[in-house]
C-alpha cells in the first residue's frame, strides 16, 4: 500500500502559515520529526509528514490543519 506524505509547503498552506515560518520551526527543531526523508542528488533532502502527525502537532501551536486550503 502506498503511503502519502505532505511537504513543508503543503503543511504551511494547511496551517495558514508561510513556508518560511515552517522552515524556521523545522530548523529550530520545534516541528515533529519527519515521517519520511527523501534523499536526492547532490545531497539534497526532502522531508514529509503524515497528515496525522501534523494534525496532532497543530493544536500545540494553536493551529488547525485545513487540507482543503489552497496556496494563493
Amino acid at each position: 500500500m502506498t503511503q502519502h506524505f505532505v511537504s513543508r509547503h503543503k503543511v504551511a498552506v494547511a496551517l495558514g502559515m508561510t513556508p518560511a515560518a515552517i522552515q524556521q520551526r523545522h530548523n529550530a527543531g520545534t516541528m515533529p520529526q519527519p515521517d519520511a526523508i527523501l534523499h536526492g542528488s547532490k545531497g539534497s533532502e526532502w522531508f514529509g509528514w503524515k497528515r496525522e502527525t501534523i494534525e496532532e502537532w497543530a493544536p500545540k501551536i494553536r493551529r488547525t490543519a485545513d487540507w482543503t486550503r489552497s496556496a494563493t
